[in-house]
């Protein structure tokens, strides 16, 4: 198991949460409210991800050179790194399609498509 496949085990005590993998783990729960967010291919390059995990890495081995990391440092460390890559993300680069009214009336249109079939957007 991967560290990003980690699903904290009290999460599935409930009868009414379901554990789905694809690319990475995904829990349902019946009656749940979830939030989505959409990001483009462009919006975060792969190489710019790369070097994100790339540097992490090296953090890592850095540390663990003289020691390892307490759990305290390592979720100090993913969190960080998430941080970059969330501000990546805010600085807007990348094509922004959806920024163009045209393409974002599509998206919300296909997304109400389904509205009340298979499921309830509530935004």
């Amino acid at each position: 198991m991967n560290e990003s496949d980690h699903v904290d085990p009290l999460l599935l005590q409930d009868e009414s949460t379901t554990l789905r993998r694809r690319f990475l783990p995904h829990l349902e729960r019946v009656g749940a409210i979830y939030f989505v967010t959409f990001r483009l291919t462009d919006a975060l390059p792969e190489q710019v991800l790369a070097d994100f995990r790339a540097e992490r890495e090296a953090l890592l081995a850095k540390a663990r050179a003289s020691r390892w990391l307490t759990e305290k440092e390592q979720a100090r460390l993913d969190m960080l790194v998430s941080r970059r890559v969330q501000q990546y993300l805010d600085a807007g680069k990348g094509a922004c399609h959806l920024a163009h009214p045209q393409l974002a009336g599509t998206l919300a249109e296909t997304m109400r498509r389904f509205d009340g079939a298979k499921y309830r957007l509530l935004a």
